[in-house]
């Protein structure tokens, strides 16, 4: 609904047009936002639609989240320049039989991550989302079988809380 202009409540025009509660605004691959306790800097991402991805800085450690993305080597080789990092949260949509369904789509299977993971840090954790429901379990035991030795293969659940 907030593509069709039907989104309820409308948190940009509430509790006023004047001074609404959320402000949208275009960023670039490239562009910091401060937090309160960090930077948020927008990562390339590729999919079947324009997408990003984002990076996280807190005051000890670091998340990306790929967005909604197929195989996108600039996000992770962004990743590889980040030493703080310690969290990667992924999708990976489609398990490796429904490979075309994810290249298709715009989407990752594990098959199409597997050669980037290597550039992730010693010890870091990479949590995997979006998986469809059909295929979840396949998708995890495919990215434990393809997970490098001290990458941690997580599913994200409703609930996680990673401090940064």
């Amino acid at each position: 609904h907030f593509f069709n202009g039907r989104i309820w409540p409308d948190y940009t025009r509430l509790p006023t047009p004047e001074a609404p509660w959320l402000r949208l605004r275009p960023v670039d691959i490239g562009d910091a936002v401060a937090l309160a306790e960090g930077l948020a800097t927008a990562l390339p991402a590729q999919h079947s639609v324009p997408a990003i991805g984002w990076l996280i800085e807190g005051p000890w450690r670091a998340l990306a989240f790929s967005g909604d993305s197929g195989p996108c080597p600039a996000f992770w080789q962004w990743l590889a320049g980040v030493p703080s990092l310690t969290d990667v949260i992924c999708e990976v949509t489609y398990s490796d039989e429904r490979m075309h369904d994810a290249q298709q789509q715009g989407h990752m299977a594990p098959a199409l991550i597997a050669h980037l993971l290597p550039l992730l840090p010693v010890n870091a954790h990479l949590w995997v989302t979006h998986a469809d429901p059909v295929c979840r379990e396949a998708v995890m035991q495919q990215m434990l079988n393809l997970c490098p030795p001290g990458v941690h293969i997580c599913p994200l659940k409703e609930g996680t809380l990673i401090e940064l």
